[in-house]
C-alpha cells in the first residue's frame, strides 16, 4: 500500500509493487521491463540516455497501465508535452570592411614652375579618379627633385601652347608675299610685269590684262623660351616649306587679286618635353592695293595703300613620347585649327638721285591683325592622354620701315635690286595657352591644367633683300633673304618667287 522508490542503475529485471501505491523509478534506459501488480501506476521514465525507436520493450502484469516515455513517442492516458523546438539565431552578416582610398600625394611638392605645377595639379586629379594612377603615379612619387621636374614637364602638354605661335608665325608668308606684289605697283625700278606697260605705272595693255605669279618659301628657326623661371617655357624649333600662287588684274586703278597657298610646318619642343608635331596649312586669300600722285620731295612722289586678309586651314598632327624611370607612354593627336588675318599697309614712295643713279625709297607703316582658333581634341594613349580644351586668341602687330629698290644692267638683261628693313611690335596674347586635363581624370574635373607655350616675339627686326632678274618683258625671276630677330624669335629664310604675264 506504500511507495517503492528505487533509482535504477540501468542494470535489472523488475522491480514488483505488491501494494495499491505508486511505483516510481527513474530508468536510464538500460532495463527489460517493470511489474505492477496492484491497482496503482507504474510510471517509468526514460532520461535520455538510450534510444527508444520501437526496440524498447514494456511488460504490463495486473490491474494497472505502465508507460514507459522514450524519445520517440508517447501511449497512453497521459501524454507527455512535446519540447518545442528552439529558434536558431541568425548568424550575423559580416559588416565589410571599406577598402581605404588611397591617400593622394601632393605633386605640388616636386613642382617649380607654372607648367609643373599645372602637371601636378592634373595628376592629382588622375591618381584620384584611378586610386592610385598605376605605374604612373608609383613612379612619380619615387623620384628625387630633378628627374620629378622633367617627369612634369614632359606631362605638361606644352606643345599645345606653343602651336599657337608656330601657326601664327607661318602667316608671315603669306602677307609678305601679297605685299611684296603690290609693291610692283606703280614701281619705276622694280619693272614687275603688272599686266600693263612699265613706262605707264598701273596701266592696262589690253594684250595682257592678268598677271599670274608664283613663288616657294623655306624658312628655319624658332622661338626662345621664357625667361622667367615662373614661366618657363621650352625653345620651339620650327621649320616651314610651301608655296604661293596669285593672279591680279587692274580694276579702276587698283590692282586686285587673288591667291591660294599650301604650306607645311614642323615644330618641336626640347628638353624633357620630347614632343613635336606638323601642320599641313591650305589657304586662300584676296589682296589689293592702289597709289595716288601728291608731290612733295619729288614731283612724282605717291602715296601708297596696299591690303590684304587670308584664311589658313591647318591640320595638326602631334606627337608626345614621355619617358620616366620606371614607366614610359606614347600620346599623340589630330586636331584642326584655323589661322584669319588682315593687314593694311600705307607708306610714301619717291626716287632720288644717288650719284649718277636712281634709288627708290619708301618710308611705310602697316598694321596687322591675327585670330588664332584651335578646336578641342583628345589624345590617343595610355594613362598621359590629355584632354584639350578649344581655345581662340587675338593679336596684332604694328610695323615701321623703309623700302628701298635700285636697277641696273647686265649684258641685255635687267636686274632690279631691293630691300627692306623694319621693325615689328607685337601686342595682344603673345602667349599661347592650353587648357587641359588627363582623359583618365574623367569628366568630372575641370581643365585645371593651364600650361603656357613658346611666346610669340614682341619685338622684331625684319630685313628682306633680293635680286629679280628681268628675263623677257613679260617675264621675272626673284630671289629673297628673309630674316627676322627678336626677343624670342631668330629665323632665317628665302623665298624664289616667278613672275608672267598674260
Amino acid at each position: 500500500g506504500g511507495t517503492n522508490s528505487k533509482p535504477d542503475d540501468g542494470s535489472h529485471n523488475a522491480t514488483p509493487n505488491n501494494g495499491g501505491g505508486t511505483n516510481s523509478k527513474p530508468d536510464d534506459g538500460n532495463h527489460n521491463g517493470s511489474s505492477n501488480n496492484g491497482g496503482g501506476t507504474n510510471t517509468k521514465p526514460n532520461d535520455g540516455g538510450a534510444t527508444n525507436n520501437g526496440s524498447h520493450t514494456h511488460n504490463e502484469t495486473g490491474n494497472g497501465s505502465n508507460n514507459t516515455g522514450g524519445s520517440g513517442g508517447n501511449s497512453g492516458n497521459n501524454p507527455s508535452t512535446p519540447t518545442p523546438t528552439p529558434t536558431p539565431t541568425p548568424t550575423p552578416t559580416p559588416t565589410p570592411t571599406p577598402t581605404p582610398t588611397p591617400q593622394v600625394p601632393n605633386f605640388h611638392l616636386q613642382a617649380e614652375t607654372r607648367n609643373e605645377s599645372a602637371a601636378a595639379t592634373g595628376l592629382g586629379q588622375m591618381v584620384a579618379a584611378t586610386h592610385g594612377g598605376g605605374a604612373l603615379g608609383d613612379a612619380i612619387v619615387n623620384l628625387k627633385t630633378p628627374e620629378a621636374h622633367n617627369a612634369l614637364n614632359a606631362l605638361s602638354g606644352e606643345i599645345y601652347g606653343s602651336t599657337k605661335t608656330a601657326m601664327v608665325n607661318d602667316s608671315f608668308y603669306l602677307r609678305d608675299a601679297s605685299i611684296n606684289r603690290l609693291d610692283c605697283i606703280d614701281d619705276t625700278l622694280r619693272l614687275c610685269p603688272t599686266g600693263g606697260t612699265e613706262q605707264k605705272p598701273g596701266g592696262v595693255d589690253p594684250n595682257h590684262r592678268v598677271t599670274v605669279w608664283g613663288q616657294v618659301y623655306g624658312s628655319r628657326g624658332g622661338n626662345s623660351g621664357s625667361g622667367s623661371n615662373y614661366l618657363n617655357a621650352a625653345h620651339l624649333n620650327q621649320n616651314a616649306v610651301g608655296w604661293i600662287m596669285g593672279a591680279d588684274t587692274d580694276v579702276h586703278g587698283w590692282r586686285v587679286g587673288g591667291l591660294l597657298a599650301y604650306g607645311r610646318s614642323m615644330f618641336s619642343n626640347g628638353g624633357s618635353r620630347r614632343s613635336s608635331g606638323y601642320a599641313n596649312n591650305a589657304s586662300l586669300g584676296v589682296y589689293g592695293g592702289t597709289s595716288w600722285g601728291v608731290g612733295g620731295i619729288t614731283p612724282t612722289a605717291r602715296i601708297t595703300l596696299k591690303m590684304g586678309a587670308d584664311y589658313t586651314w591647318n591640320v595638326l598632327q602631334t606627337n608626345r613620347r614621355i619617358t620616366i624611370p620606371g614607366f614610359s607612354d606614347h600620346a599623340k593627336s589630330t586636331s584642326l585649327a584655323g589661322t584669319a588675318q588682315a593687314y593694311a599697309e600705307t607708306g610714301y614712295r619717291f626716287v632720288a638721285k644717288l650719284g649718277g643713279s636712281a634709288l627708290e625709297l619708301e618710308p611705310f607703316a602697316r598694321m596687322t591683325y591675327v585670330s588664332y582658333q584651335q578646336g578641342a581634341f583628345r589624345e590617343h594613349g595610355g594613362l598621359t592622354a590629355l584632354n584639350v580644351r578649344g581655345q581662340q586668341s587675338n593679336l596684332g602687330y604694328s610695323t615701321v620701315g623703309l623700302k628701298a629698290a635700285s636697277s641696273f644692267n647686265l649684258g641685255s638683261v635687267v636686274f632690279s635690286t631691293h630691300g627692306s628693313l623694319a621693325y615689328r611690335r607685337a601686342f595682344g596674347a603673345l602667349r599661347g595657352t592650353a587648357r587641359e586635363r588627363f582623359n583618365q581624370a574623367g569628366g568630372g574635373v575641370g581643365y585645371d591644367m593651364s600650361v603656357i607655350g613658346t611666346p610669340i616675339s614682341a619685338d622684331t627686326a625684319v630685313v628682306n633683300t633680293g635680286v629679280s632678274a628681268h628675263l623677257a618683258r613679260d617675264l621675272t625671276v626673284q630671289l629673297d633673304y628673309i630674316g627676322q630677330y627678336g626677343n624670342h624669335l631668330t629665323t632665317s629664310g628665302g623665298t624664289g618667287k616667278i613672275n608672267y604675264k598674260f
